[in-house]
């Protein structure tokens, strides 16, 4: 679906189907974020509706039936139906995906599936409950009983006219509806629900998955990680804490995107709050943490190299002090930006911190890159042998120091003339003991023959 469709026709058989039948009371509401627990609603509204035939709720126009949906509770289909044999736990199924409050649902299509070849499984085993009517003898006027036969003949008539009489044909035919009906409540419900588990299967887990503008709660875990798409801003709260001395955490990951790229991170904070960024691979390594900065600050995770995929996460930060509790705000959001980017030998590109991992130079090229935290340092790979002039530009609140080659001293001026070996490297930091004022303002190395 089209991420410029209204959310409140994204999601919900409700839509497709076109009738109020099958419609989420948030999606009845319209509200802005819809996830997929809206469709698990509107598939517990179709079970109870191929179960029973009848609607879960039913009114005289369809503003009553979607009150009803916002407002009462779901009769089970076992109770409204009582004669249809209907397995408690299928009951207990429809009810919990009907549940008002999405967070009430089924968290997961899997988790519903699940039940559902359970219910399969135990009726399945159970075959007894097919009855066979005794059709030898009945009842005679004389109070005992007699043979079929005897009662079909002319001589036990009681003045009934012989066409309308009771047949044999039609006690057979009796009989054989009987256990037809009870076969197909045996065997017709297992085979629904094996339907209705493929037909949620392909609906709801084939289906392209929606991709967010602001986090999806729960999300404080990997595995719950919201979907979003790369270069674009997103929403959300640092809110409830985790627990009483956990702050709030939400996860986010992307959604198509290449490796060999760099990925930039920038989060605003709350004017209360002190936020960290944490970027890791999707097997749940930490590949990098950044938390440079104080309360409402936010902050910068600059042009990260990735191999695969990946995912990041905004937690609250406490500030160690005894006693302290985590800060919740649920009114005032912050902003994630996320930016992937090719790799481009004019910027510079994280991680660069030793010789191993530098960024190779091209001469005549100028290089731009940040220092974004107070211990960085950036490493630069001279890719040929000569004599270089050397220019350093920046800001002029960064104090910078350079060096060639590991084992030399750092230097303060901003112009030198050099000869360099192939494959010699060069350093840059900020001077030490002058702080992190310059974390937004970028410097330039120029080397030139």
């Amino acid at each position: 679906l089209s991420e410029k469709e209204e959310p409140s026709s994204i999601t919900s058989a409700g839509s497709i189907v076109g009738t109020p039948y099958y419609m989420c009371p948030e999606q009845i509401r319209a509200e802005e974020h819809i996830d997929h627990r809206a469709d698990i609603y509107s598939f517990g509204a179709l079970i109870y509706k191929l179960v029973t035939a009848d609607n879960a709720f039913n009114a005289q126009t369809p503003v009553g039936v979607l009150t009803k949906h916002l407002t009462e509770p779901v009769e089970p289909p076992g109770t409204r139906y009582p004669d249809l044999g209907v397995p408690p736990a299928l009951d207990d199924i429809v009810i919990k995906c009907m549940a008002k409050r999405p967070e009430d649902r089924y968290q997961s299509v899997r988790e519903l599936v699940r039940e559902l070849e359970q219910v399969y499984s135990s009726i399945s085993s159970d075959t007894s409950d097919i009855v066979h009517v005794a059709t030898n003898f009945l009842a005679s006027p004389s109070g005992g009983t007699a043979p079929v036969a005897a009662l079909l003949e002319n001589e036990v008539d009681h003045g009934i006219d012989a066409d309308l009489r009771l047949r044999r044909e039609d006690l057979d035919d009796f009989e054989k509806t009987i256990r037809r009906n009870r076969t197909l409540r045996v065997f017709g419900i297992p085979l629904l629900l094996i339907g209705a588990a493929a037909s949620a299967a392909y609906f709801l887990l084939m289906r392209p998955e929606r991709v967010h503008q602001s986090e999806i709660e729960p999300n404080d875990q990997l595995e719950q990680a919201t979907l979003i798409a790369a270069n674009t801003e997103v929403t959300g709260y640092i809110g409830k804490r985790v627990s009483e001395l956990e702050p709030d955490r939400d996860f986010y990951r992307f959604a198509k995107r290449q490796a060999g790229q760099v990925i930039s991170i920038q989060v605003s904070a709350p004017p209360n709050q002190n936020l960290s960024i944490d970027l890791y691979e999707t097997s749940g390594k930490l590949m990098r943490h950044r938390d440079e900065r104080g309360v409402g600050q936010g902050e910068v995770l600059r042009r990260w190299r990735t191999q695969g995929s990946v995912a990041v996460r905004i937690a609250g930060v406490l500030a160690g002090k005894e006693g302290e509790l985590p800060v919740e705000n649920v009114s005032d959001p912050y902003t994630l930006s996320v930016v992937f980017a090719e790799i481009d030998p004019r910027l510079e590109s994280e991680p660069n911190d030793s010789r191993a991992d530098a960024n190779d130079m091209r001469i005549g090229t100028p290089v731009t890159g940040y220092l974004d935290h107070k211990d960085d340092v950036d490493v630069f790979r001279i890719p040929a042998a000569g004599s270089y002039k050397l220019l350093i530009s920046g800001g002029p609140d960064t104090p910078f120091e350079w060096r060639v080659d590991e084992e030399d001293s750092w230097r303060g001026e901003l112009k030198a003339t050099l000869p360099l070996a192939a494959g010699s490297t060069l350093s840059i930091r900020r001077k030490p003991g002058t702080g992190l004022t310059s974390i937004d303002a970028p410097y330039t190395i120029d080397l030139s023959q």
